[in-house]
């Protein structure tokens, strides 16, 4: 039983989500905040992670694909136009990208998604398989 209970505290990580919507005129956009430890032997290698994302839920599922080629990078990324770059399984693809932001707490991800340009906060793609993307996926609405 000892043994059982230390293979969770040794390998178990846990993630502390905060997230909520934008005001108007921004009231589509949903922001996650969420900070991720590493099991906590490896705690001093890796550290923890800490996400903001950003999340349209009012793009319909089968417009998600076009949202993010119009949106990831704030379309700084000349690859994007590479038809070849979008050969993915749509399947379980989210409108949720990762937010650049200057800091590292919730209320400065909520403050760059909903009060920021889009152009300069938008980011990177929230891969289906991505941790991120498990938390989030049941959290949206």
């Amino acid at each position: 039983m000892l043994l059982a209970a230390t293979i969770v505290a040794v390998t178990g990580c846990g993630a502390e989500t905060e997230h909520g919507c934008c005001e108007p005129p921004k009231e589509n956009l949903e922001w996650f905040y969420i900070e991720q430890e590493a099991p906590s032997l490896l705690e001093a290698i890796y550290g923890s992670n800490k996400w903001c994302v950003v999340c349209d839920a009012s793009i319909a599922d089968k417009d998600v694909l076009d949202w993010l080629k119009a949106n990831a990078y704030s379309g700084r990324d000349p690859s994007f136009a590479d038809d070849e770059y979008w050969e993915v399984d749509e399947d379980g693809l989210l409108p949720c990208l990762f937010a650049n932001t200057n800091g590292d707490s919730a209320v400065e991800c909520q403050s760059a998604i909903c009060q920021g340009d889009a152009r300069e906060v938008f980011n990177d793609i929230v891969w289906p398989d991505y941790g991120a993307a498990k938390i989030i996926a049941p959290l949206l609405k």
